[in-house]
């Protein structure tokens, strides 16, 4: 469903994270998030710095992630026990 008002860097990555999910990070491009947004082009470059920064982006979002289920998969568990889960979440 496309939006016509008040976008932000969140969204503009969500969406291209769920295209690049889709048809692959190599085929994304900034014409079809600004589509799936509803917005303009130009306007994507008030959140994100072109293609690169976008990938750039894309490529925090993957590391945060990562980050968060290592994490969690911690929690609760101690030396060997702990280091196997977190390894585990990695793989």
């Amino acid at each position: 469903m496309a939006r016509s008002v008040g976008i932000d860097r969140a969204q503009v990555v969500a969406t291209a994270a769920e295209l690049a999910d889709a048809h692959g990070l190599d085929q994304l491009a900034l014409a079809q998030v600004a589509a799936r947004l509803g917005v303009r082009l130009p306007s994507l470059y008030n959140h994100v710095d072109g293609l690169a920064g976008l990938r750039h982006e894309l490529a925090l979002l993957g590391l945060r992630g990562l980050l968060e289920r290592m994490g969690h998969a911690a929690i609760g568990k101690a030396e060997d026990t702990a280091v196997i889960a977190v390894a585990q979440a990695y793989r």
